[in-house]
């Protein structure tokens, strides 16, 4: 299956099987707490979860409590959903562990059933970066212009090519997703005194790690958007990166978690992006380099953060 065919599926994901694992006697872990209350050996758990990079190898969710914890996970990889099998393993006698799997429902199509998105097709910047030569006239002439003239359609390479550039989009925004996501909980980990100076120190160090990750796929996806955005000569000269800091005095918790919040917002515009509600993508949207903006107000954010480990974890 395409990688774009499985992005299509996650968003109406369905349940096909549920893995139990280890699963303590019910009520063992009914109350769950946030990760500062939990066992140190869990939250080192959680932070090698993150420092392996197995955060983007599947999709996963911890559940803390004052006994054990409950990991929920999407396998879409089957060697990541066996190390963090591994990872958890040991800790069986001594704490109540709870791990669930669910997989995606297989799609049983052929790549022919799968076209770009509606967004894509009407995008003619987007083609004509692509290489579509009757893209860029098309652009250029009214409704009637365009009714008294003989397009030929897209050929299977634009076809493909324009498959691949939605493929790329939604993998780096599932990535950049991820990343953002626990930078939260990884800045609390790294700047509370009542976790060991050990600890801290790692959290911090992976914090930095998500965040340089972070940064480098934004980067990415800007320079991979700006092919879909038409700009005049003016806009170009009046769109620039900010030039002072967005996050000026606020804590290594704040800026953490306002990244996180940011992130949730660009995300959820780029996957409109691609698959708006409408017909096709909003021109509010092509017209004025708005989304290009958050993403570029995000990455100085994200930079921010990188310089204030040094300056705000307890040591």
């Amino acid at each position: 299956m395409r990688p774009f065919a499985l992005l299509l599926l996650l968003a109406s994901l369905t349940i096909s099987v549920i893995m139990p694992a280890w699963v303590p006697a019910a009520g063992d872990l009914s109350e769950p707490v946030g990760i500062l209350d939990t066992p140190e050996v869990l939250r080192r758990v959680w932070l090698r979860f993150h420092e392996t990079n197995l955060c983007q190898g599947m999709d996963a969710v911890f559940v803390f409590s004052r006994n054990g914890v409950e990991v929920w996970s999407r396998i879409e990889d089957k060697k990541s959903y066996e190390k963090l099998q591994r990872l958890l393993r040991p800790l069986h006698d001594i704490h109540q562990i709870a791990l669930y799997a669910t997989h995606p429902t297989e799609d049983k199509g052929s790549d022919a059933d799968w076209d770009p998105p509606s967004s894509l097709w009407e995008n003619y910047e987007l083609r004509s970066s692509l290489g579509d030569p009757f893209a860029r006239a098309r652009e250029r002439l009214d409704f009637d212009a365009q009714r008294n003239l003989y397009f030929p359609p897209p050929d299977e390479i634009l076809r493909q090519r324009l498959l691949i550039y939605a493929e790329e989009v939604l993998e780096r925004n599932w990535k950049i997703k991820r990343y953002a996501s626990d930078l939260p909980s990884l800045a609390h980990v790294a700047t509370d005194p009542a976790i060991t100076s050990e600890l801290r120190l790692k959290a911090a160090q992976i914090s930095e790690e998500h965040a340089k990750n972070l940064k480098k796929e934004l980067d990415k996806l800007e320079k991979t958007l700006k092919y879909a955005f038409p700009r005049s000569r003016e806009e170009k000269d009046s769109f620039s990166k900010p030039k002072q800091s967005v996050d000026a005095g606020r804590s290594f918790v704040d800026m953490a978690e306002q990244i996180a919040m940011d992130t949730q917002e660009v995300t959820y515009r780029v996957d409109s992006f691609i698959h708006p509600k409408k017909h096709t993508v909003d021109l509010i949207e092509l017209r004025r380099p708005s989304l290009l903006e958050a993403i570029e107000r995000l990455e100085k954010m994200v930079s921010d953060f990188q310089k204030a480990p040094a300056q705000s974890v307890h040591k």
